[in-house]
């Protein structure tokens, strides 16, 4: 599978993920085009134009409005520096970058302080709440047992 297929599959897998929760979602995928030179060389072009770095938008009645990217990659420093070029309103809306590094998990982070910092995990479609860090040591709980 190309790497571009598989981060569009993440990305729909992000949106239904998002929908199921109740969100309204855009998702600005990858698009790819063949060119043909004038040589007769035939070129493969991915283009996108992320939106403020990040591949989703997401709303609901009264909450934030979600940035997301979402990714496959380990660049995490360079998906920091793209949101640190925007002056994102972080009391309207909440910046994250969704990482899958192996199957049934994804981390997600959230951008504020000019840093990204862990919020949640989701193991196999269950979100689990960053509750505090210790030693490096990550504990995580179920939003129901937040209330």
């Amino acid at each position: 599978m190309s790497t571009i297929k598989a981060g569009n599959d993440f990305q729909d897998w992000v949106t239904k993920f998002l929908r199921k929760e109740g969100w309204d979602v855009y998702n600005q995928k990858v698009i790819t085009r063949l060119i043909v030179t004038g040589s007769g060389k035939r070129i493969w072009h991915s283009g996108r134009q992320d939106l403020f770095a990040c591949d989703i938008i997401a709303l609901q009645k009264n909450r934030k409005v979600l940035f997301i990217q979402a990714t496959l990659a380990s660049g995490i420093k360079k998906r920091l520096t793209e949101f640190q070029k925007y002056a994102f309103p972080l009391d309207h809306c909440q910046v994250e970058l969704w990482i899958k590094r192996k199957e049934g998990e994804i981390t997600i982070k959230e951008y504020y302080d000019n840093d990204l910092h862990d919020t949640c995990k989701i193991i196999r479609g269950k979100r689990y709440y960053a509750e505090n860090l210790l030693r490096g040591k990550r504990y995580f709980k179920t939003e129901e047992s937040l209330h």
